[in-house]
């Protein structure tokens, strides 16, 4: 599980915001006036909840999920996963910052 500073997770959150965006994914989410959209409205959770970012799921593959300190697991989809950390980052060949 990587532990990124502060700057590198707010990176990763923005570019999986800006590709679900990109997607077409955040239709139903409204966009701050100030921020736009915000990992709160997007996640459901705040950065400072983020314990670390697997980056390999056993039986999906490469891509990200954030583990919380509350023990859940959110994918870079806005879907909750299954915590099991035994499912996690067995192999990883993505490069999550871009």
């Amino acid at each position: 599980m990587l532990k990124p500073e502060p700057m590198q997770l707010a990176q990763i959150i923005n570019n999986k915001i800006r590709d679900l965006y990109e997607d077409g994914e955040l239709s139903d989410i409204e966009q701050d006036e100030a921020f736009g959209y915000t990992c709160e409205a997007v996640f459901g959770f705040s950065p400072n909840e983020v314990e670390g970012i697997h980056t390999h799921k056993t039986g999906i593959g490469d891509g990200v999920w954030f583990r919380l300190k509350d023990g859940r697991v959110i994918s870079g989809f806005r879907e909750e996963s299954d915590p099991n950390p035994n499912l996690y980052d067995a192999v990883s060949t993505q490069t999550i910052l871009k």
